[in-house]
């Protein structure tokens, strides 16, 4: 893609006196520059693991004086709450549905 901007004579001059501290020609440099104010997208892999942090499931081995049944018991009753909000209510899941 060819994209034409257009700049004054000192707006060319201040990006090119840039451009040629950093060893760069004004066309590379401009790409550069425009480049790093794009967001970089999420791949899929970092929207899956940013969704386990914010729900617990990664970091849920974080104190490891636990023994693991005791981090299962608190994991499967953190799942039970989340999936099946009435059973703390005394209704069981088949009743909720």
């Amino acid at each position: 893609m060819i994209l034409a901007i257009e700049l004054t004579q000192e707006e060319e001059a201040a990006l090119t006196a840039e451009a040629s501290t950093r060893g760069l020609d004004l066309p590379e440099f401009a790409k550069l520059r425009l480049l790093e104010a794009v967001p970089p997208t999420k791949t899929w892999g970092a929207a899956v693991l940013e969704k386990w942090k914010q729900s617990g499931i990664i970091g849920a081995f974080g104190d490891m004086s636990k023994d693991s049944s005791e981090v299962a018991r608190e994991l499967r009753g953190r799942l039970e709450v989340e999936l099946f909000p009435s059973a703390g209510t005394g209704e069981s899941p088949a009743d909720a549905a």
